[in-house]
């Protein structure tokens, strides 16, 4: 076995969890989107200004056979509402925070960690009673 099949292989596999994983991440947004699952091709299609017939690309995309170009996958992230880094490569958030809301979280987490586990759950069922639940 040569020292250049050996290396060629762990990247092709590299590569074909890559596409698996950025797959089932460009799944995801659509199942949680209001886009009937039939129309997630012709949908990217449309946001990318190509023909709705047939798009095989959208469909490797989705079936991880492939991964779009970076102004693509831009494309995607916009219409999509999720961070490019977190669509491509699964790092990060998956939703892009505003620095005012960024602000109130890192205020409920500062709390939180503060707090007994007691106390967590004691303001967790007032929360609830608050809000209807």
């Amino acid at each position: 076995v040569k020292v250049g099949t050996v290396i060629w292989d762990y990247f092709s596999m590299k590569n074909e969890d890559l596409r698996q994983e950025f797959a089932a991440r460009l799944k995801e947004c659509f199942d949680e989107s209001e886009i009937y699952p039939y129309k997630y091709v012709s949908t990217m299609a449309i946001w990318l200004g190509k023909p709705t017939k047939n798009p095989m690309f959208a469909r490797k995309w989705l079936g991880g056979e492939s991964m779009p170009t970076k102004s693509n996958l831009k494309v995607l992230a916009q219409n999509l509402e999720v961070r490019e880094e977190w669509l491509e490569y699964g790092t990060g958030s998956k939703y892009e925070i505003d620095a005012e809301r960024q602000k109130y979280i890192d205020q409920v987490t500062d709390l939180l960690e503060s707090m007994s586990q007691e106390d967590v759950d004691k303001a967790i069922k007032v929360l609830k009673v608050y809000a209807g639940s």
